[in-house]
């Protein structure tokens, strides 16, 4: 049985079926990062609304009159439970092909008429977006809504065969306790992978943006 240290928090009910399907399993969950809300000014609403988190989604939401807004605004979107929050709320939504601020990027140069966007995110961002919607000449303001805060944690590391990673912001709170480790890594998606890399060189990158999809490489590659 393989021994699987899962670094973000997910409900019991979701590890429950994970360890259902995959008998040969055993998934501890130990969240290295929380999130809090911050508080946030009107935003500055274009016609094109992007989120690259769920977190993003759901602190905006602590302002009730946003809802109603992005329901009137063209929205792009990266992770299917992002996707799927906002399209439970009615929000109409398009994915790049690409579940990362690259594939946001390439949907934008495909639509040229996207000349304006307001951007939700955390104070922990990538500044790959911001930086190509400068070069780009696009208007955009980008909206704080979160906060994402290391958290300390006590565990024997030696235990685990495999350690799951959902961001680089988990990637670098768990580096900065256990530095000496000498398991397998597995990345949510690219730019987890590349925050991996200044570690170790034992990555391994999902197929799709989701903890189902690095369970699945696991059993794939044992």
């Amino acid at each position: 049985m393989k021994s699987i240290l899962l670094t973000k928090s997910i409900d019991n009910i979701h590890k429950g079926l994970i360890e259902q399907k995959h008998p040969n399993i055993k998934i501890d969950i130990v969240p290295f990062i929380k999130t809090i809300g911050v508080p946030f000014s009107e935003p500055l609403w274009y016609p094109y609304v992007v989120f690259t988190s769920q977190n993003a989604f759901k602190y905006l939401l602590s302002n009730e009159d946003c809802l109603g807004i992005l329901k009137s605004r063209g929205c792009i979107a990266v992770g299917d439970k992002t996707l799927q929050l906002l399209k439970k709320s009615h929000v109409n939504v398009i994915a790049p092909s690409k579940q990362n601020s690259e594939g946001i990027i390439e949907l934008i140069n495909q639509h040229t008429d996207i000349r304006g966007i307001t951007y939700f995110c955390g104070k922990r961002r990538h500044p790959l977006l911001e930086s190509y919607l400068k070069s780009k000449h696009i208007r955009y303001e980008a909206i704080e809504v979160y906060d994402t805060i290391d958290c300390e944690v006590e565990i024997d590391v030696i235990n685990y065969d495999i350690v799951l990673f959902a961001s680089p912001s988990a990637v670098d709170s768990f580096f900065s306790q256990y530095d000496n480790i000498d398991c397998d890594c597995y990345a949510i998606g690219p730019t987890t992978a590349a925050a991996l890399y200044k570690f170790t060189d034992r990555v391994k990158v999902a197929n799709e943006p989701s903890i189902e999809s690095m369970i699945d490489l696991i059993i794939e590659n044992y």
